[in-house]
């Protein structure tokens, strides 16, 4: 399998699809979630330690959810908030709020009322 895709198995079908399409991942039940680009949500039997392996550019910001550190559009380090590509909102953990980094991409950071923005 080539290293820039990964195959998503269900009961009857399986699904090879980019690395860089999935946005998100949210583990439920022992169930690992891929939420892709296009809108579609993907799930397999998987923990979402060994999904976050397979997909290095990942980042846990919550117990059971990862993002694509290269879909994060704005992050907010005061309300703990990441915006991603797809405008969807995450709310991150105290925890793992220091662990997200800028990446080679434009990142707004936002700072109360304030916009910072960041050009690699």
């Amino acid at each position: 399998m080539n290293q820039q895709f990964i195959d998503i198995e269900n009961e009857d079908k399986v699904y090879r699809i980019k690395k860089s399409e999935v946005v998100k991942i949210t583990i439920n039940l022992g169930i690992l979630n891929f939420y892709l680009d296009d809108g579609r949500v993907l799930s397999k039997t998987m923990t979402l330690k060994k999904g976050m392996e397979i997909l290095p550019d990942f980042v846990k910001i919550y117990r059971n959810t990862a993002i694509n550190r290269y879909k994060i559009r704005e992050i907010c380090k005061t309300t703990r908030i990441v915006k991603l590509e797809n405008d969807e909102t995450l709310k991150v953990s105290f925890r793992n709020i220091s662990k997200i980094r800028l990446t080679n991409k434009k990142i707004r950071l936002t700072s109360n009322n304030h916009t910072f923005k960041n050009y690699p």
